[in-house]
């Protein structure tokens, strides 16, 4: 981690993963054999408020499973369309976690709701580079969680350790 901006975000994210699906972070070594993140799915939750931006998390395939089963409570493989609902709800939580860490508790944003994508079909973030980016290593894949924040959505304001 090099930034506070980034050890938020890989709190928000280990938080939420923890919280909604019981997964931990995993031991580094543990990441050589897992998929490419473009092989995989990406949901991105835009927000409007003292920032504009976005927060997106991309999962492995095989990560996908074993989190909609974990949040659902299940112990069979859901549906594909259960799977791609978990993550668009992982990255909701992950940016209600994230935003009152750098923007303040007091802070009020606005959130749309979750845009679920295959990874390979579109960049990370278009043309714009993520303001930060982290990832996060299961036993089942891993997750790669990125805060895009535009530059003319901001009203005047800092980012908080950022």
């Amino acid at each position: 981690m090099t930034t506070t901006l980034e050890r938020e975000l890989y709190k928000a994210g280990v938080l939420t993963f923890d919280e909604l699906a019981f997964m931990l972070p995993a031991e580094e070594d543990e990441s050589e054999d897992q998929e490419a993140p473009k092989s995989g799915f990406t949901a991105s939750v835009s927000f409007r408020g003292l920032h504009t931006g976005r927060v997106m998390v991309a999962a492995t395939r095989s990560l996908l499973p074993v989190l909609a089963a974990n949040m659902l409570g299940e112990d069979g493989e859901p549906p594909a369309q259960q799977q791609l609902d978990a993550l668009a709800e992982v990255a909701n939580v992950v940016c209600g976690n994230l935003l009152p860490a750098i923007a303040g508790p007091h802070e009020v944003f606005q959130f749309e709701a979750p845009i679920v994508f295959e990874s390979s079909a579109s960049p990370f973030g278009g043309a714009q580079e993520p303001t930060v980016e982290t990832s996060i290593t299961f036993d089942d894949g891993y997750a790669t969680l990125l805060l895009f924040i535009d530059k003319d959505g901001r009203r005047g304001a800092s980012i908080r350790g950022g």
